[in-house]
């Protein structure tokens, strides 16, 4: 049974200025048809103007057209919603591409996958004539993508900045606790040593001015008790 390959659309867009077959020389991509709208024009409900097809690969979809010799595979019900169909390439038209070598499937199956549209998918832009660019919304995912990385780059220099800005901080503040304490430890030692006397004794002896006073007073008794004696 055949199986839809995701992404084998946006690469049918990417060559679709050339006639490069991207399954290989004689092989073809596998679609699925999941919208068929009439290609009307003006108010004429009825004009033979063709279809617009929406197909997908399950990942992505987009609306083609066919070429004028194969607008009678859907009048005859060859090509019906949900049916596998065989394209070669796609080739640039406007408004939107044209499916080259078209080779349906028979029978119908399920929408398979969630696709993600490339294109706008209201069907009141094709009514109203105007032109839907393929490669506007393939070149809009790239500037986004484009865009997303710029803001990955740009957060990953800013972690990397503050990261360095952090480590130089903290190595900072690091250096000035530890020469606030070896400060701190040089004031305790240098009050400690001065506060210690320097000998068992030492806090217990008198001054030496002391003693030479009461050396003073004892003679100043012994001259003045003569003299009252006397």
């Amino acid at each position: 049974m055949a199986t839809l390959v995701p992404g084998v659309l946006i690469k049918l867009l990417q060559y679709i200025h050339t006639d490069l077959k991207i399954a290989g020389e004689h092989r073809s991509s596998l679609l699925q048809v999941v919208s068929i709208v009439p290609a009307l024009s003006g108010g004429e409900l009825f004009s033979n103007q063709g279809f617009y097809l929406k197909v997908s690969d399950s990942s992505h979809a987009t609306f083609v057209s066919l070429p004028e010799e194969h607008e009678d595979l859907i009048l005859s019900d060859k090509i019906q919603l949900g049916q596998f169909i065989y394209v070669d390439r796609l080739e640039a038209a406007s408004p939107v591409p044209v499916l080259r070598g078209v080779k349906p499937l028979p029978g119908r199956h399920p929408c398979v996958g969630t696709p993600e549209d490339l294109v706008a998918t209201n069907p009141l832009n094709f009514l109203n004539g105007s032109k839907a660019s393929v490669g506007s919304t393939m070149g809009k995912e790239k500037i986004n993508k484009t865009k997303v990385i710029k803001k990955v780059e740009e957060l990953e220099k800013r972690k990397s900045s503050l990261n360095r800005s952090t480590s130089s901080l903290s190595k900072l503040s690091l250096s000035n606790t530890l020469e606030r304490k070896q400060t701190v430890n040089a004031r305790q030692s240098s009050v400690s040593s001065r506060s210690i006397p320097s000998s068992p004794t030492s806090c217990h002896s008198a001054p030496t001015s002391f003693h030479v006073l009461s050396n003073g007073v004892k003679q100043l008794a012994k001259v003045k008790g003569p003299r009252e004696a006397s």
